[in-house]
This record gives structure tokens, C-alpha cells and sequence, in this order.
């Protein structure tokens, strides 16, 4: 059975360019969202079915995406390994494990199937994927002269391959082992200067990221470049400026997630308030939505089994969706923080579910 490794491939745009980033993460919860927890569960169905079973996957999109990500991977041929374990044999706070490796002669494939939809994942620099190739490579059983990296990511109609050697991964091992010796010291209690933080690219999923001085610090001196108008601008600031964006989005992020939570816990933010997320309207019963819309001879269905209200006033027209009011509700999908001269009503921490609120943050403004 697998264990949660220090030194994990899944952390590892993390650690791996920012040496006191694993320590500071450390202190953090582990709370998997709705979105992680649906994409362990797809993972597992991916996993049965290459095993051969038949999961009774209720989703008629995730079950056709579990299909088509195991016809992929046995189309590959050769030898299929699933949900394979692995620890570097040297060092064993290395170790995670890949969905699939597929040995096919003196190829090794190595699959990770991505379910998110919001960022595109690619193969090409990607730390995670080098890294299940590097502990693979370790329990190779025949000479391998090629290691082919695969994202299969369906929901965003990716799939991406990257080529590498053995050799490759070889020189690329030394950079983790090098990373490995330069987080030591911050996992043994050294305290950060600032010089020690590298912000980049794995800001945006850092825990530490609301808190961390070494993204302010760069995101303030990135932004105060921002202040003035783009048009004065010149082209290369531009540049330079969208180059550091995700970071300083990442940071912002990460700041009003922490607001969030302290107003949560009671705490007042000066000048905000709790309140309600802004309601999305939905139908109190879908099969009454369509028994009504049979009766006026309109057509509700699309690519979802039943449009929703807002795609209907689109296809049909406000008035025509005046006739299903009786059958629309608001719903509220949980809590933000807004500034107090939103004209919302101000909610009670002590009112607030404690799971509702700990499992959904809005932007500030929503």
C-alpha cells in the first residue's frame, strides 16, 4: 500500500525550485476540495478498468473519458503496470505513484491522466512526470533506450507526450538530489531570509502562498510597475510584467483565501463583511421544468440532460422563461468576503456552517 512521501512527485514544481517551500508547507492542513476529491475518485475508476473491472461510473462524460484514457493506454501495447508505487531505492523520502507505466521492448511509457479542466498540463518540463520517470527507470528489468512522458487530460481535449532519455533523467535526478540537500536545512528549523525564496510558477498551488514574504516582497515589486497606465508602458515591461502575472495572481489569490478564512473564524477584516455568494438560479425539479416545457412546446434539453434557467432565457428569451418561474430558485453556493458597501446582508460567522465555509472560496467581488 502507498504512503505519503516527503519528497513527492506531485509537490514537486514546488520544492524542487524553492528550498524553504516544502518546510513552510508542512504546517498547513491537508484538505482535499470537491475537486480533488472527485479526481481521486476518477483515478481509481481509471485504475479498475484497466484492471479489468467495470465501475459504475453514474457521469455519462467522466464514465466516456475513463474508457477512452484505458483504450489509450493499452493501445500503447506491451506490458501494463497500474497505479504502480514506487521509492527511490537511495533515497526513501522519495517516492509516489504513477497512474500507469506501459514497457513496451526497450520503451517505457509513463501515463498520468490529469482530470482538471482548468489548467492545461503538458509533458515537456514537467517535474512530476521526470520524476515517476526517474523511479521507474530504477525497476527496469531489461536495458530501456527511450522513456516517452504522456498527460492524458480529457476534459480539456489535451494529450500531450514528451520524449526523453535515460540519460536525460539521469542529469535530472542530480537536480532533485541537489534540491533535496537544499530544502534539508529549512525542514530541520533554518528560518528563511528572503533571498532563500525563488517565487515562480508552483506559487500558485503553494500552501504557504498567503503567508510567504517571499511572494509579496515580488509581487509588490512586480505590481508597483503595474500601477501606471499600460499604454505608457513600454512593450518589453509588458512582457516582463505578464511573465510574473500567475505569481502575482497566485499571491492575491492566496490573500483572499486567508481573509476568508479569518472572517470565518470570527475575526474582523476592517472594512469587509461575510455574505452570501451571489445566487445562480436552478430549477426546483427538473422533470417538472420539462413536463412544462413539453405542455408550451418548447425544446430544454442540450448538452446537458436539461438546460439550466440562465441557458434557457439565453435560447428562448426572458419572457418564455417567465412562464417556469414558479419552477426557478436561487441558490447560493456558500460564502465570500465583500466590501461592506455591497448591498448584500452581512452574515454571522457564528451562523455560518463551518464546512460550507471552509470548502468554498469566492473572489472578492463575485
Amino acid at each position: 500500500m502507498s504512503q505519503h512521501h516527503l519528497f513527492s512527485p506531485s509537490a514537486a514544481h514546488r520544492w524542487l525550485a524553492c528550498p524553504p517551500s516544502l518546510a513552510l508547507s508542512r504546517k498547513y492542513p491537508n484538505v482535499s476540495g470537491p475537486d480533488a476529491i472527485l479526481g481521486t475518485q476518477i483515478h481509481a475508476f481509471c485504475a479498475e478498468v484497466l484492471l479489468g473491472g467495470t465501475p459504475q461510473v453514474a457521469d455519462p462524460e467522466a464514465r466516456a473519458n475513463v474508457n477512452a484514457y484505458a483504450d489509450y493506454v493499452r493501445a500503447l501495447g506491451g506490458v501494463v503496470e497500474v497505479e504502480v508505487y514506487m521509492v527511490h531505492p537511495d533515497l526513501p523520502e522519495l517516492g509516489g505513484t504513477a497512474d500507469a507505466i506501459v514497457w513496451v521492448d526497450d520503451v517505457m511509457h509513463v501515463i498520468d491522466y490529469k482530470n482538471g479542466s482548468g489548467v492545461r498540463v503538458d509533458c515537456e518540463g514537467n517535474p512530476q512526470l521526470a520524476l515517476y520517470g526517474v523511479l521507474a527507470l530504477k525497476r527496469a528489468v531489461v536495458p530501456i533506450n527511450k522513456v516517452v512522458l504522456h498527460i492524458y487530460q480529457p476534459r480539456m481535449s489535451n494529450i500531450s507526450t514528451f520524449e526523453i532519455t535515460p540519460a536525460e533523467l539521469d542529469e535530472f535526478e542530480l537536480l532533485v538530489r541537489g534540491a533535496m540537500l537544499s530544502a534539508g536545512p529549512f525542514l530541520d528549523g533554518l528560518v528563511p531570509r528572503l533571498s532563500d525564496y525563488v517565487p515562480g510558477e508552483g506559487c500558485r498551488w503553494c500552501p504557504h502562498a498567503g503567508n510567504c514574504e517571499g511572494l509579496a516582497e515580488h509581487s509588490i515589486t512586480v505590481a508597483q510597475q503595474v500601477f501606471d497606465k499600460p499604454v505608457a508602458l513600454p512593450t518589453r515591461t509588458l512582457a516582463e510584467i505578464l511573465t510574473h502575472a500567475d505569481m502575482i495572481d497566485a499571491w492575491v489569490a492566496a490573500v483572499r483565501k486567508e481573509a476568508l478564512e479569518r472572517a470565518l473564524a470570527g475575526q474582523a477584516i476592517e472594512g469587509f463583511k461575510l455574505a452570501q455568494k451571489r445566487g445562480m438560479r436552478a430549477w426546483t425539479s427538473e422533470a417538472d421544468a420539462v413536463q412544462l416545457a413539453d405542455m408550451l412546446g418548447v425544446e430544454i434539453h442540450g448538452e446537458r440532460p436539461v438546460l439550466s434557467p440562465p441557458q434557457v432565457e439565453k435560447r428562448l428569451g426572458p419572457d418564455q422563461l417567465a412562464q417556469f418561474k414558479p419552477l426557478v430558485t436561487v441558490k447560493s453556493s456558500g460564502l465570500t468576503l465583500v466590501p461592506l458597501s455591497d448591498k448584500r446582508a452581512a452574515v454571522d460567522p457564528k451562523d455560518a456552517p463551518a464546512v460550507a465555509g471552509a470548502s468554498v472560496f469566492s473572489m472578492i467581488g463575485d
